[in-house]
């Protein structure tokens, strides 16, 4: 999370920079489909594939190591993640394999999800994701490309905005806990 909140106030200094390591550091669904318009096919698709089922590799193993306690620290945020977690005991596989995100497969892991009913679904579902990302990162490759070389001429000032808004969400998020 922490590398989320960095990436989320560098964002615009990594876009123009250093695009790379904004897939490494959060490969989240809108990182990827910036990226994608940034990098040669060959970079993106090792690296968003490698940097996303690392993550949620990660928030399995996160899940399965301190279940209870990942989970109640998951709800306790809203209703709603309550409610995710119902669907995730109903349907763990198929939950891990429509959306493959941290949230999700920590709470797999912490549901009691055996490897072999995550890792499959896993790495098929982060294989459709980060395609689609490809996709839609292909179909929007002009318009992304312009933004960033016109936030080029201002990732100062940009990146500035970027951290006081990352700040100001880690500390809602620290001290509302969502």
């Amino acid at each position: 999370m922490a590398a989320r909140f960095i990436c989320l106030a560098l964002s615009p200094l990594l876009a123009v920079e250093a695009p790379a390591l904004l897939v490494i550091l959060s490969p989240t669904f809108t990182h990827l489909i910036l990226t994608s318009a940034l990098l040669p096919p060959a970079q993106f698709a090792p690296l968003a594939f490698g940097a996303s089922a690392l993550q949620v590799a990660l928030g399995y193993t996160v899940g399965r190591r301190w279940g209870q306690v990942a989970l109640r620290r998951i709800t306790r945020r809203s209703a709603t993640l309550r409610r995710w977690r119902g669907f995730v005991e109903r349907a763990a596989s198929w939950v891990v394999f429509l959306v493959p995100g941290p949230i999700t497969c920590t709470t797999a892991g912490a549901v009691g999800l055996a490897p072999r009913g995550f890792y499959g679904p896993m790495l098929a579902g982060v294989t459709v994701w980060v395609a689609a990302c490809f996709a839609a990162g292909g179909a929007f490759g002009d318009p992304i490309r312009a933004v960033v070389e016109r936030a080029a001429d201002h990732v100062v000032p940009l990146t500035a905005v970027a951290i006081a808004l990352a700040a100001a969400r880690w500390h809602r998020t620290r001290d509302h806990g969502g």
